[in-house]
């Protein structure tokens, strides 16, 4: 039915803040405060019933409801937590406070609902740590938190000293660029919002540092280009973890330069450099260079990183220029470990100026093949060109593919590791071994390179009681020809099998291309149908 009249309720009206001001009203008498937009009501007397006389504050549009929430407690309805200096004195905040102790970029107006937030994302960074009223004290060092969704961004994102970037997680919290530029370029603090400043006037002490990104996936696939997807730019002492990045490039691409870097160290010189970085959980997939490097940046770690479809996994030195400021001597005391290279076309680390580099723990599987497998090994899966740095308890698929499996038998040994190096690889290879009256290829090594190599083995026979455990020492020089090879073994079992198994070497050219490329280690066995198992280790110095 229709509303035909409503009565009106009479409510005395005045202003708060002129005259005498708000009156005490009568025992539920309503009073509107015309110039403040105040509503109250008066409480009563005592006498019926009121806790107080005085008049009572009733909410309204106009009311901000956080000045008046301060009574939260931490699990105030427990009485296993004090807060306060007694169980019945809790500490109390106010709700606003409460909510600022997680500062979201949806605050600044980016709202990850795929549309551009250049401006907003930038905005929120520089607001939070360099804002010229806060810079620099404990209480701007907060955490940004990039919820789940896409943050299209059209432009290089600065994050000076102290940011701290936290999304929800890979593939969760995605930045998606829109132009060939980097996604994220660290600055050091002079700088002031929307004036990130030049590397130029950075100092041990001001540059890029204690910066963190957290839990976010970087997609450039839609701005291809030669640019470094985060460019650290003097940065020491910061995290970088559960990040993936994400590109347009695959192994089938000839120009490898095309593409992206996944992400760039460099350094304005040897003491302002980058330094002392941690990244974990990193994944590259479809980038050209996934780390690169030509300065003198030290002690920095790669833990637990997955390096997929990259043209190159991690390229320290290359293009350097020894002598200008920074490049002194390259990339040094940085350490590889526990990361996964997985279809690597040309190297999974490429050191060609720096020392004492450690790569340990990793695995390298589909490795300089180009756009192939093992049966088209072009490259080497790692290049030192200093016998300073060092490959331990690495795992390499070419090593099994290469060696012992028989259908790789007409492909060059390309070394696992190239240049000045003294390596061990710590695995266990496994071939089998039976009557050979005349030598028989047993294993191959590379050989694309003067140097030698100390197997240890050990040799079982399922036939016969014989136990054999040895090492074999070859020496070869590709200049020559020659080469020389030494068995030093033990032996328990059958009478007269001791000598009967009998190892030799030679310089082979496997590919047919009129070049030395591979190390052949034969073998001949007299037992009579004998059937054995022999385990190998091997140690290379080249």
């Amino acid at each position: 039915m229709a509303v035909v009249s409503i009565s009106r309720i009479q409510i005395r009206r005045g202003q708060k803040n002129s005259g005498t001001g708000l009156p005490q009203l009568a025992s539920g008498e309503l009073g509107w405060a015309i110039d403040t937009r105040e509503l109250f009501i008066g409480n009563g007397a005592v006498s019926e019933g009121a806790p107080q006389v005085g008049n009572t504050k009733l909410l309204t549009e106009h009311d901000n409801l956080f000045q008046f929430a301060d009574t939260y407690s931490y699990d105030l309805d427990s009485e296993i937590v004090q807060t306060g200096t007694s169980p019945t004195a809790p500490i109390q905040r106010t709700l606003q406070n409460r909510l600022d102790d997680r500062v979201s970029v949806r605050a600044f107006g980016c709202n990850g609902d795929g549309t551009v937030c250049t401006t907003e994302l930038q905005r929120a960074i520089d607001q939070l740590y360099i804002n010229t009223a806060t810079k620099g004290n404990p209480s701007s060092r907060v955490v940004l938190h990039l919820e789940a969704g896409e943050y299209v961004i059209d432009d290089t994102i600065y994050l000076p000293p102290y940011a701290s970037l936290v999304g929800a997680g890979k593939d969760k919290t995605i930045i998606k660029q829109t132009v060939a530029v980097p996604v994220f370029k660290t600055v050091n603090e002079t700088s002031t919002p929307g004036n990130p400043a030049d590397d130029s006037v950075s100092t041990f002490i001001n540059q890029a540092q204690n910066i963190e990104i957290d839990g976010l996936t970087i997609d450039v696939t839609e701005a291809q280009g030669n640019y470094p997807v985060i460019n650290l730019q003097s940065c020491r002492d910061s995290v970088f973890k559960n990040i993936k990045i994400l590109g347009s490039y695959s192994l089938s691409e000839p120009t490898i330069d095309n593409f992206t870097i996944g992400i760039q160290l460099n350094a304005l010189s040897t003491a302002v450099t980058s330094s002392g970085n941690f990244f974990e959980n990193i994944t590259v997939q479809d980038i050209g260079y996934a780390i690169d490097s030509k300065y003198d940046i030290k002690d920095n770690q790669f833990v637990s990183c997955v390096f997929d479809t990259v043209g190159f996994g991690i390229v320290f030195g290359n293009n350097i220029s020894l002598g200008l400021p920074g490049q002194i001597t390259g990339p040094s005391f940085n350490k590889i470990d526990s990361c996964v290279f997985r279809s690597v076309s040309r190297h999974a680390i490429w050191i060609n100026a720096g020392q004492y580099n450690h790569s340990t723990n990793n695995k390298y599987f589909n490795v300089g093949n180009e756009d192939g497998t093992s049966a088209n090994a072009t490259h080497s899966v790692i290049y030192f060109n200093d016998e300073y740095n060092h490959s331990s308890d690495d795992y390499f698929q070419r090593a099994n593919d290469l060696s012992v499996d028989q259908s790789f038998t007409s492909t060059a040994f390309v070394p696992l590791i190239e240049g000045k190096t003294f390596f061990a690889y710590d695995f266990n290879l496994k071939t089998t071994v039976t009557e050979l009256p005349t030598p028989v290829t047993l294993f191959r090594l590379p050989g694309l390179e003067t140097g030698s190599y100390d197997i240890d083995y050990w040799y079982n026979s399922n036939q016969y009681n014989a136990l054999r455990s040895g090492t074999i020492s070859i020496v070869f020089d590709l200049g020559t020809g020659n080469v020389s090879l030494s068995d030093d073994y033990d032996f328990v079992g059958a009478l007269g099998l001791g000598n009967g198994l009998k190892f030799n070497a030679f310089l082979s050219d496997e590919d047919s291309d009129s070049g030395i490329d591979t190390l052949v280690i034969t073998a001949e066995n007299s037992a009579s149908s004998d059937s054995a198992e022999l385990y190998f280790k091997i140690t290379s110095k080249s």
